[in-house]
């Protein structure tokens, strides 16, 4: 990402959207694999959508955070 405040913003609050929506904690259940998969793409949509949502509020543009070069 370089020095891409934009890209920055939109990795950073992916990742801190997992923290937030609870995706660092360990459920302690096994899921079948299949179940498993669709979770895991879910909680990944769902981080994406909170990093966006708060990398906005913070200024910074999403066209310019996913622009790849």
């Amino acid at each position: 990402l370089g020095e891409d405040e934009h890209g920055i913003a939109l990795v950073l609050g992916h990742e801190l959207g997992h923290h937030a929506l609870g995706h660092t904690t360990r459920a302690g259940k096994f899921k079948p694999e299949a179940l498993a998969a669709a979770d895991g793409h879910r909680r990944e949509a769902d981080a994406d959508l909170y990093g966006a949502r708060l990398m906005l509020k913070a200024g910074y543009s999403l066209r310019q955070g996913v622009k790849v070069e």
